[in-house]
């Protein structure tokens, strides 16, 4: 067999990636007559300029004989915010305005500085918690935004080596400007763990702006920071645009967006839809997870073509700091889609730090537009507790995140 020149950007012999990429596949679409219901085992990407997608091992390989279950631990970070979130960065009168997140922000409940170790302590404490409602807990998620870049990559080292089963770690985060005229980056940072380490770490960047209209603005309360007339979009680099696929346990894949990139077609979900990924979790800044919103729409579309498991997922900050004195609360911070099955809404309770989530293979057989059938399987949601630390704690004031010494 001849060499493949272009590997691993692309499983071509004459054509460059900058011109069409062949890759591995998950799934086929269950729905539709389509040329992506033609491979089993091949998809045809869109070329590299115009997204660069990449197949990366993230190190949850097991017996291919023995599918256990995958324990996965969502951790609402940030739980409370102030009025200060967000940041005014232009105010042209005559053109759109545009804000950043600030992590000055934050403001979570217990007071003093505290680092790196003391958050992975507390995470720790949540796996304890986990373990102990369904079992072994192999991945940790926390939403869009929920640390600083260099916090998320200190801080998935000191749970791996606090917890050295856990083998994914996946933070929203923000990135810094790579200078001082440059634009700061809303991206997915992921870890793959094991033996205790980080074997390997990547970023994904958010490839649209969110835009704040009015209706947003007042809802989130922050007229007095963004003039609610207006519009605002988030000051944010989306220049060369990726998307990783990291294999998690031997046939699974996943794939991560970020709140936007969910909704909006181009450039990415053409390749989501050629791959058809295991798992996509969306990492989201947003308020309660429900069918009826926007995240639930398009976890549908996901779900039935190309038939992937869907998880949405949001803190609790935006959540509570939209709920009115009075009216009912629903924290519900995770919405899962599966296909062929209903929309699960999933909520927490007022004391509660985190959900545990476990993930279960169901098999399907899959045919090709030409008849050809394959044995294949989708991720099923079996069990989900809600998760409260072992000891009474309360997340710390992220604005006094420091590295440790």
């Amino acid at each position: 067999m001849p060499k493949l020149p272009h590997f691993p950007r692309s499983l071509t012999l004459a054509v460059t990636p900058l011109e069409a990429v062949v890759f591995p596949k998950s799934r086929l679409p269950d729905v539709g007559c389509t040329l992506r219901s033609m491979s089993h085992n091949l998809a045809l990407l869109p070329p590299r300029s115009m997204v660069e997608a990449n197949w990366l091992i993230s190190g949850l390989a097991t017996d291919p004989e023995h599918h256990r279950p995958l324990g996965i631990l969502l951790i609402p970070w940030p739980t409370r915010v102030n009025g200060s979130l967000f940041k005014a960065e232009r105010r042209d009168a005559e053109e759109p305005g545009y804000f950043t997140v600030d992590v000055a922000g934050y403001d979570d409940a217990l007071s003093g500085p505290t680092n790196v170790s003391r958050l992975a302590g507390m995470i720790a404490g949540l796996i304890q918690a986990g373990e102990k409602e369904l079992g072994e807990i192999h991945a940790v998620f926390l939403p869009e935004c929920a640390l600083p870049t260099e916090i998320a990559e200190d801080l998935a080292k000191e749970v791996a080596r606090r917890h050295p089963r856990l083998q994914l770690f996946i933070s929203g985060a923000i990135g810094k400007p790579a200078h001082s005229e440059a634009m700061p980056r809303n991206l997915a940072f992921t870890a793959s763990t094991a033996d205790g380490t980080v074997q390997r770490s990547w970023t994904q960047s958010k490839h649209h702006r969110w835009k704040l209209n009015g209706d947003q603005i007042r809802r989130y309360h922050m007229g007095h920071v963004l003039d609610p007339t207006r519009e605002w979009w988030e000051y944010i680099d989306v220049s060369g645009r990726t998307c990783h696929f990291s294999v998690i346990d031997n046939d699974l894949s996943l794939a991560v967006l970020i709140c936007e990139d969910l909704a909006r077609f181009d450039p990415v979900l053409p390749v989501i839809n050629a791959i058809g990924p295991s798992l996509v979790v969306a990492l989201l800044m947003d308020g309660p997870q429900l069918e009826k919103r926007w995240p639930g729409r398009y976890a549908t579309v996901l779900a039935e073509d190309p038939g992937s498991s869907v998880l949405t997922f949001t803190s609790t900050a935006l959540i509570d700091r939209q709920h009115q004195a009075g009216a009912p609360n629903i924290r519900t911070i995770a919405l899962w889609k599966q296909p062929g099955g209903l929309a699960q809404e999933l909520s927490i309770g007022p004391d509660d730090q985190a959900l545990a989530l476990c993930l279960v293979r169901e098999h399907r057989q899959q045919i090709s537009i030409d008849g050809r059938s394959k044995n294949s399987f989708f991720l099923s949601l079996a069990g989900v507790r809600a998760v409260k630390p072992p000891d009474p704690a309360v997340l710390p004031r992220r604005k006094s995140l420091n590295k440790p010494t």
